[in-house]
């Protein structure tokens, strides 16, 4: 069994880490909304349905920061934020938070998993998830043995 180091999230870490997650996951729709204002900006006629197209096109990837940004702010969220660690064992995963609540979750439970630079994720559900700030690992072998045991076998 393992315990990570008692961690938080603040409002602007969990704003980066989503849009990091979004962006990883939807990086070629980005990509061809780009594409497709480059091309209409130096190819097509301008009428007034070409220039609501292209203020759609550029002003997209601000329209999903913004709608990120406000729902990582939403005060329905401020449980995300409240300090936590985690005792992992290969059965289960116990954790405890700062309102001297707990709970456990059986690995039977995680249907798939995410990685980040940063983070590993384990999934509850396709919306609910729980992270793991890989620098919360302490000693490195903690972090070794999360990725082999728990984080691979689920994904």
């Amino acid at each position: 069994m393992i315990t990570t180091d008692k961690f938080d999230l603040t409002k602007n870490e969990y704003l980066s880490v989503i849009l990091k997650m979004v962006f990883k996951k939807k990086w070629w729709e980005f990509l061809l909304f780009w594409a497709l204002a480059v091309f209409l900006t130096f190819e097509a006629a301008k009428d007034s349905l070409i220039i609501f197209c292209l203020f759609f096109l550029y002003s997209y990837p601000l329209i999903v920061v913004f709608q990120y940004w406000r729902f990582a702010n939403a005060k329905d969220n401020r449980k995300i934020f409240g300090k936590r660690y985690y005792e992992i064992s290969t059965e289960q995963i116990n954790g405890y938070f700062a309102n001297g609540s707990n709970s456990v979750i059986k690995f039977e439970h995680f249907v798939k998993t995410f990685e980040l630079k940063e983070y590993y994720f384990l999934y509850i559900s396709k919306s609910q998830s729980l992270y793991f700030p890989k620098r919360f690992f302490k000693p490195p072998e903690d972090l070794a043995w999360f990725k082999k045991n728990i984080f691979d076998k689920v994904g």
